[in-house]
């Protein structure tokens, strides 16, 4: 806002500012809303997911690598030279341990020399991409978006992916993490094919339709049979042979049955999702790059025992939880909100009560103002000029005026 101020003849769209302060705070609420800003996360252990940081002042090697939470953030590094890693996946603040033994965590001091289960990248010296570029990169000419892989959660330009991103999806995987998961290949939207495209869910379940009803078809064929062969071609009945009571009886030999473990290999077989969609789709080796995929594609997942085995082996079991994603805690987070001046806060908390009290009620007058003002201007499709902000804090201070004036303003600090 500042900027406008300094040329009387610049103009700003009202449009502009709401969408500007809306998206800081959607990013904000985004990142932090499901964190805590007040209390160490060391105690609930390795967490699912939340917002980490790491710091450039307490790890100048970029040999050693660690990340803290939020609130250890604003408490234990404030005036450091922070880097936001926005969100990662089951990790425990480092804060204060061995990693950061020269600046001791605050709000949690007793802690492990090192969480032995935390994963790291160069996300944690500030370098992302397959470019290890910092972000913001100052000279990067190309405005391009950044997109964090759902797997590795390392962040890639999108012009590094290999592929262009579709115009819809929820969740990226980079071609690095697909290649290692080829199975994904046979779930995912979008790849780089030199074949046919993959079998989408309409298709294997029209497929698996399909083979219901010739199931039906001979089973019904076979009845019909059976029930002819006992007609005879002059329409009467045929008298049903029996066997002579003289006659010794038939011997066979004994037909060996399935045993239990490969009926339980075959139920597997049928019910298990990724073999079906082998069937209905081309080899993995045949397609490259990432994988865009649409809302709620990890539902889809198989999860019979075998497949669940190889989650586990490499070290992905976390895809068959949908409260793992990205998507997932940053709607948690939203309806949750982060609504926290760390500058008001320090402020206030270094006033008298009456006096807190007081900028409180102040700032929150001026916001509702401020909100009706700029309101005006956006019915009416006009645009905000310097002189209409000088104006509107020009009137609020008159009103302030007024209102000490007039006996309505808040005693003086006797506390």
């Amino acid at each position: 806002m500042a900027a406008f101020l300094e040329d009387e003849d610049s103009v700003v769209s009202i449009k502009d500012i709401v969408d500007e302060e809306q998206a800081l705070q959607d990013t904000a609420n985004a990142v932090l809303g499901d964190s805590d800003d007040t209390n160490c996360t060391y105690t609930k252990g390795y967490v699912s997911r939340q917002a980490l940081y790491a710091c450039s002042t307490c790890t100048p090697s970029s040999s050693v690598l660690a990340g803290f939470c939020l609130a250890c953030s604003l408490r234990c590094h404030e005036g450091h030279d922070v880097i936001e890693l926005y969100t990662k996946r089951n990790f425990r603040c480092d804060c204060g341990n061995s990693k950061i033994s020269g600046n001791p965590c605050l709000l949690c001091p007793d802690k492990d020399p090192l969480n032995s289960e935390n994963i790291y990248n160069h996300n944690f010296n500030g370098l992302y991409c397959t470019c290890n570029r910092p972000y913001p990169d100052l000279d990067d000419e190309v405005e391009d978006e950044m997109i964090q892989c759902s797997v590795c959660e390392d962040w890639y330009h999108t012009r590094h992916l290999g592929l262009h991103p579709p115009n819809s999806f929820e969740e990226t995987v980079c071609d690095k993490c697909m290649s290692r998961l080829s199975f994904l290949y046979h779930y995912k939207i979008h790849s780089v094919s030199s074949e046919e495209p993959f079998v989408h869910q309409e298709t294997l379940d029209a497929c698996t339709s399909t083979t219901h009803h010739i199931e039906s078809e001979k089973t019904e064929t076979h009845t019909a049979k059976t029930e002819s062969d006992s007609i005879i071609p002059n329409g009467k009945e045929a008298e049903p042979k029996t066997l002579s009571t003289d006659s010794p009886p038939l011997k066979s030999d004994p037909v060996p049955g399935p045993t239990n473990e490969s009926q339980s290999q075959l139920r597997e077989t049928e019910t298990c999702v990724l073999e079906k969609r082998k069937t209905l789709s081309s080899s993995s080796s045949n397609f490259s790059g990432p994988g865009y995929f649409t809302s709620q594609w990890r539902s889809e997942l198989c999860s019979c025992s075998s497949c669940k085995k190889m989650y586990k082996e490499l070290s992905v079991e976390f895809l068959l939880d949908t409260l793992d994603s990205i998507t997932s805690y940053e709607t948690r987070a939203k309806s949750t909100g982060y609504i926290h001046d760390v500058g008001m806060e320090a402020l206030s908390s270094s006033m008298g009560r009456v006096q807190q009290v007081e900028m409180i009620n102040g700032y929150n007058h001026m916001k509702e103002e401020l909100k009706k003002f700029l309101g005006s201007f956006a019915s009416k499709g006009k645009v905000v000029r310097p002189r209409d902000i000088t104006d509107f804090f020009g009137e609020l201070e008159n009103q302030k005026r007024q209102r000490l004036e007039y006996g309505d303003g808040i005693p003086p600090d006797s506390c």
